[in-house]
């Protein structure tokens, strides 16, 4: 039988405040009516989400005169097509009407899509009515877009995080940016990709669509200036580095000679070339120092061997980690869990992701034998993100209560204080011949991984009756890689070559709700939500992973599951 798709829970509802859901979310069948009109105009709240041609549409945020208006903190404009100039317009008009709406420098925070080049106008009303922003986070800032002059130092003096856009068109479109970084000694948060160029209309870029490196050595360039130029620390009191795509063989000697790398609290490094020489230099950094500030490590390489040994070295050269995410694309399982013991009595988030390509992402499991000596260590763990062993929708029927996958969910049972737990792997399926093909069959293995997501909650809570409210949130599925794939096992007369079938579901979030049965019985079920929902069930939980690749914040990524 299916779970029934419930109203969010109370606990839920009353935590819905410091939101306007765009028109995706109120169509989802998970709302009440009652619940559509709290949330649609909250009596207060700190966030505005609205999407691209809100006011081209004119909605309801600005045909009302709403005290909520006075307390914004974030803005957001997201659901930005890409190469669309008529929806960057309408997205640039949008935010200009609502920066007109709320008081001067009330936001802290201005949140667009990754593509989206802010228009002059949009920037100078930035400048000019926001001046205590301290977050931006949106596409180019072009240098044309500000008057003759400005100063920008000034303007953005309150600006603690700057995200360097990833595309430029012209080699002065990072001018801007640069200026900002060279004016702002407290700048706490930095993230720098590669620069990809775009339809390059300026022609000395042209050389570099094809040269990695060169790329890399123009960002640096841009930033930091030449080797010699600048001798004093740019930023003393960086906190926070995200990096993507960087050649770190050119990157290492500017970010150690303008950054305290010793003081970093949260370290970014996705698809960095070279990236087990600046491991190594952390490393030796780290055994000088007296004591190691970073608590958040995320550290990804997607499609090229990962030089796990130096990983395991740095990984165990400290302690006191309380994030940690990891993304190995190497096709062996080299990476083994006992160098994380430094960091088990203080890990938080705990996210490993190994062995997949573009081939087969089924990933990597740790082995039973050293999962658990780590979970048992683990007491301070509230998000977990891993592999299980033979998952399969079949996982609890009847005869198969002791396999693997179970046995590793009872070790998962004994973390007391887990809130969310996300199974990385899609569970397999028994198919028969030619049924894969039906759109039906894709529809109704949702359904069955409703069933299984209630089973596995019920299972945990079995394992574990003292702390039967927990875990919270469970998570199926992975929205950061090419995992919209479902393995599955054929029957004995198919000869078909293929062995999976692809759905377009990047992930599904479950929150934890009660059925009762025919005998009164009440049972733990899972209540699929939508995902930007999900932070509320388990606060402080982002439904789009969090690293340098995500310039948005998750919020133009159409990262939703609408429930049947």
């Amino acid at each position: 039988m299916n779970p029934p798709i419930f109203a969010l829970p109370p606990e839920v509802q009353t935590t819905i405040i410091g939101y306007i859901p765009r028109l995706t979310d109120l169509k989802s069948l998970c709302l009440t009516c009652k619940q559509l009109r709290d949330v649609a105009m909250p009596a207060l709240y700190e966030t505005v989400l609205l999407p691209h041609d809100a006011w081209e549409k004119k909605s309801m945020f600005f045909r009302y005169d709403h005290p909520g208006h006075q307390l914004v903190r974030q803005v957001a404009v997201c659901d930005v097509p890409s190469d669309n100039e008529a929806a960057a317009a309408e997205a640039n008009a949008t935010l200009r009407a609502i920066l007109q709406l709320i008081p001067h420098n009330r936001p802290k925070r201005v949140v667009t899509s990754a593509t989206l080049v802010l228009e002059p106008e949009t920037l100078l009303a930035l400048c000019t009515r926001q001046q205590r922003l301290e977050s931006i986070l949106a596409g180019s800032f072009r240098p044309s877009s500000l008057p003759m002059g400005l100063d920008v130092g000034q303007y953005f003096r309150f600006l603690n995080r700057l995200q360097v856009p990833q595309q430029i068109r012209q080699a002065s479109d990072l001018d801007t940016s640069a200026r900002v970084l060279q004016s702002r000694p407290g700048l706490k948060v930095l993230g720098i990709p590669r620069c990809e160029v775009a339809e390059a209309d300026d022609p000395a870029l042209e050389r570099l669509k094809n040269d990695e490196l060169g790329r890399t050595q123009f960002t640096m360039d841009k930033f930091f200036g030449e080797e010699s130029h600048i001798s004093t620390p740019l930023l003393p009191q960086l906190q926070v580095l995200s990096m993507l795509d960087i050649d770190m063989a050119v990157a290492e000697s500017r970010l150690l000679r303008h950054v305290d790398m010793t003081r970093l609290r949260a370290l970014d490094m996705v698809d960095c070339a070279n990236n087990g020489q600046f491991l190594d230099t952390l490393r030796s950094l780290y055994a000088r120092s007296p004591s190691v500030s970073l608590l958040d490590f995320s550290f990804g390489v997607c499609w090229e061997e990962c030089d796990t040994k130096r990983l395991q070295a740095f990984l165990g050269c400290f302690a006191g980690l309380e994030s940690l995410d990891l993304k190995l694309g190497c096709d062996d399982d080299t990476f083994r869990p006992k160098c994380l013991y430094g960091h088990a009595q203080t890990l938080k988030h705990l996210r490993v992701s190994i062995g997949f390509d573009d081939e087969d992402i089924t990933q990597a499991c740790f082995p039973k034998t050293e999962l658990a000596p780590l979970l048992e260590q683990c007491t301070a763990l509230t998000e977990l993100a891993i592999a299980l062993p033979e998952t399969s929708v079949t996982s609890f029927a009847p005869g198969i209560s002791n396999c693997l996958f179970a046995q590793t969910l009872g070790l998962i049972a004994t973390i007391p204080e887990l809130e969310v737990l996300h199974i990385l792997d899609w569970p397999e399926v028994s198919v028969e011949d030619n049924e894969v093909r039906d759109e039906r069959f894709k529809r109704d293995y949702m359904h069955a991984l409703d069933n299984f997501a209630s089973l596995v909650l019920q299972h945990l809570a079995i394992l574990s009756p003292s702390r039967s409210q927990r875990p919270k949130l469970l998570c199926i599925g992975d929205k950061t890689l090419i995992t919209n794939r479902v393995y599955f096992n054929k029957s004995s007369d198919d000869t078909r070559d293929e062995t999976s079938f692809e759905h377009d579901h990047g992930r599904a979030f479950y929150s934890k709700g009660y059925q009762t049965d025919c005998w009164g019985r009440s049972a733990p079920c899972a209540i699929r939500i939508p995902a930007q929902s999900a932070r509320f069930v388990a606060p402080g939980f982002e439904a789009v992973a969090r690293h340098a690749r995500d310039t948005d914040g998750g919020l133009g990524t159409r990262d939703y599951f609408v429930p049947k």
